[in-house]
């Protein structure tokens, strides 16, 4: 995720072994060089990490679902502290998401696709977390199924870009906005 002009924030993943991470760390496009940063609240990979505001991410999703799967927090990058909130409804790895703003100012953000672990199938929902009331709530669905995606967020645009569907070799050429 970015961070600045210069910074990224490169978050959970696996090891070498297979095992998900807690470790969080900055890399400086300047430096080339990468600092430790705080740890996620579980081991995650295949996660949504998405950026808020300046001091603010939001998490959600993820592998393994033991730890995560519909789990949500907010992060502080100031404090180094995390607050869990509501969870999803789709247990869900390898979604994107992105934040929106709506007609009315309020921000919220939009989680899509995904694979779902309770049915084990690729999925085209959307859920939707308002930031004003801490809570989750169904979006529209999106017209095929949708998995290892990724998103750019570009000020107060979000840009899905499309990727394959978990079990299948074909990958899908749409750009969400």
């Amino acid at each position: 995720m970015r961070l600045s002009d210069d910074l990224w924030w490169v978050t959970g993943g696996l090891n070498f072994n297979g095992n998900p991470l807690l470790s969080t760390e900055v890399y400086s496009e300047s430096s080339g060089s990468f600092t430790e940063s705080f740890d996620l609240p579980v081991a995650l990979e295949e996660h949504v990490l998405v950026r808020i505001n300046n001091s603010h991410v939001l998490l959600s999703t993820g592998w393994p679902i033991t730890n995560s799967g519909n789990r949500t927090w907010i992060g502080n990058v100031n404090t180094k502290t995390w607050q869990e909130l509501a969870q999803s409804t789709v247990v869900r790895e390898n979604a994107g998401g992105g934040l929106i703003t709506r007609g009315n100012g309020e921000k919220e953000v939009v989680i899509v696709g995904g694979f779902d672990r309770t049915t084990l199938k690729d999925v085209n929902s959307s859920e939707v977390f308002s930031l004003d009331t801490l809570s989750w709530r169904f979006g529209p669905s999106l017209s095929h199924l949708l998995s290892r995606q990724r998103h750019i967020q570009e000020g107060d645009r979000t840009f899905i870009m499309t990727g394959g569907v978990l079990n299948q070799a074909n990958a899908t050429k749409k750009i969400y906005r």
